[in-house]
């Protein structure tokens, strides 16, 4: 049985670049405009997963069939492979690995550098 994956955001290739839209993700409580991508995280781990809400800001869209897509070298985006880089070795304040798991799942729209602080202080 296959996997089902949530996206929140869309990734399109355009004449050979790559652009990003943004998607609401929430937990119910916390949310933000975000793209965020769990099957790049999962199966593909070179590839942009996750991108916070305020890489978009500042950056000019590109309209593609009527909706607003960043391109990809404006807007940057985290890799798992660099998340995993991020929080190699980080515990959080019980005292706890932290997991690149749990870390990705709790990204809802800060910058990943933003969230481990919080988790770890």
């Amino acid at each position: 049985m296959a996997k089902n994956y949530r996206t929140y955001g869309e990734r399109r290739t355009v004449d050979g670049e790559v652009y990003y839209s943004q998607g609401c993700c929430s937990d119910g409580m916390e949310y933000g405009w975000v793209f965020k991508d769990e099957h790049a995280f999962a199966e593909q781990p070179d590839e942009v997963c996750y991108i916070p809400e305020h890489a978009f800001d500042d950056v000019e869209p590109t309209m593609i069939d009527g909706e607003r897509f960043y391109p990809a070298n404006a807007v940057g985006g985290y890799t798992r492979r660099q998340l995993e880089e991020l929080v190699k070795d980080e515990v959080d304040e019980d005292g706890d690995t932290i997991s690149v798991e749990y870390f990705f799942q709790s990204l809802f729209w800060c910058f990943p550098e933003t969230r481990l602080c919080e988790m770890t202080y």
